[in-house]
């Protein structure tokens, strides 16, 4: 018990005299309690709630309301004391808050010391417990005149869409029949062949196919099934011996030994494309034209992500530089361990921590006096760009927000963050800095 230590100046009785309390400062934050209540008290209660129970008590062998007390009190003294304890624990808490005029308090915990031992009659225990919690600290006003920030706009050059049509025309190659049927296929050619999958001589599911292409090296198939086709020729037939994966997705080929008949009809090489309209219909596009205006709309896209990113960053981190208050170190504490599951690479997860907390709530007090608040596009937009994958479905990831309350608050805190970022980006003075997509890039790169 925490109260060995505990001058008895510290006791006091509050105004009803249900209870007496001991106050405890941890810290600046932090206040603990231990409180005491009356056992008369608690047992009156207990009293009170078994009568009321016994006027509609059904039990075998007796009729609605005529079970014996005795047995009403065997049967339901359990449950009626953790009612009674519960209850009590409320009501003892809110009174207490109410002396102390404590308007906003965050995770609260309480901690049962001891229970009533209502079985002695001549020497009747109290009810004991700590309540402990800890003060929202007074949090700062964020003074938008004293922010100034670099907006950074992106010129994009023929060299950024020519770099961006070239990958995109890698992941589209322009595979063409080779006339000599003596080629041998090397890695990056790509075989249409039929193939058929045994395990001790009996054909498995999804083991065969017919005109399949493979490229070789793409690591489509199981280790060692490209590399034993490198070198083969058109019309060629091949018997290639295989062991599946013990840990392969699919337990019952995992760990198999199989066999592959494989028969070759074409071997393909990539060939440049006759022309830029060519690569551009191989791409999925009418001419290059509108393959270019795609590159350029892309480009512009993925820039504007990453300007967003800098300038919010470079204002998250003003920020945190800027003001100073005190922290609840619970707050702190959760969020640390939030920061260590996503394990971010060298990020001290304390000071991370600390750094999310504190710039939730500049941005809770925020939005409270400049009036923002969320909408339901606010927090779909956080869930769907968030947390929706192939994973976790729409429709699952709206039900767990609606009945986990943890990931409601994750949510609209994240949700709440947007918001006022994005206002407060708006409202402040903002200097264009001018950049490269290269530049951009290596700006992003570095952080």
């Amino acid at each position: 018990m925490v109260s060995s230590n505990v001058p008895e100046s510290a006791v006091s009785l509050n105004t009803s005299g249900i209870y007496t309390y001991k106050k405890f400062n941890v810290d600046k934050l932090k206040h603990e309690y231990e409180i005491t209540v009356r056992g008369s008290y608690i047992e009156q209660k207990m009293n009170s709630k078994l009568r009321e129970i016994a006027k509609n008590a059904k039990m075998p062998g007796f009729r609605s309301g005529k079970t014996p007390y005795d047995l009403v009190v065997k049967n339901y003294k359990n449950e009626v004391l953790g009612y009674i304890v519960n209850n009590t624990i409320d009501y003892c808490s809110d009174d207490l808050m109410k002396k102390f005029e404590v308007k906003s308090r965050v995770s609260p915990k309480v901690d049962i010391i001891s229970l009533p031992d209502l079985d002695k009659k001549d020497e009747r225990s109290d009810f004991v417990y700590k309540l402990s919690f800890e003060l929202m600290p007074e949090v700062p006003m964020i003074d938008l005149d004293k922010i100034n920030l670099k907006k950074i706009e992106v010129k994009i050059e023929e060299r950024d869409v020519k770099e961006f049509i070239d990958s995109m025309r890698i992941k589209f190659p322009n595979f063409v029949s080779v006339d000599d049927d003596s080629y041998q296929a090397k890695e990056g050619d790509r075989i249409v062949i039929d193939f058929e999958g045994r395990i001790r001589n009996k054909l498995f599911q999804g083991g065969s196919a017919k005109n399949f292409a493979v490229n070789l090296g793409s690591h489509t198939f199981i280790d060692g099934f490209e590399d034993q086709l490198i070198g083969i020729k058109k019309g060629e037939i091949k018997n290639l011996k295989l062991k599946f994966p013990d840990n392969y997705q699919i337990i019952s080929l995992a760990g198999q030994e199989a066999t592959f008949f494989v028969r070759v009809h074409d071997v393909q090489i990539v060939k440049d494309f006759e022309n830029d309209d060519e690569a551009a219909k191989k791409i999925g596009f009418k001419n290059y034209s509108l393959l270019v205006d795609y590159a350029r709309e892309m480009i512009n896209n993925q820039c504007k992500k990453m300007g967003s990113f800098l300038i919010k960053k470079e204002l998250f981190d003003y920020l945190d530089a800027s003001y100073s208050f005190d922290l609840p170190t619970d707050i702190v504490k959760q969020e640390q361990q939030r920061v260590e599951q996503e394990s971010i690479s060298e990020v001290d997860p304390f000071k991370e921590a600390e750094k999310r907390v504190k710039l939730a709530m500049l941005f809770m007090k925020f939005s409270t006096e400049h009036k923002i608040s969320l909408t339901k596009d606010d927090i779909l937009n956080v869930i769907l760009n968030q947390y929706v994958s192939r994973d976790l479905p729409l429709n699952k990831a709206l039900k767990r927000f609606s009945s986990n309350r943890q990931f409601q608050e994750l949510v609209r805190g994240q949700a709440l963050e947007h918001k006022v970022t994005d206002y407060v980006i708006e409202k402040v003075n903002k200097e264009k800095q001018i950049v490269s997509v290269k530049k951009l890039k290596e700006l992003f790169d570095d952080i």
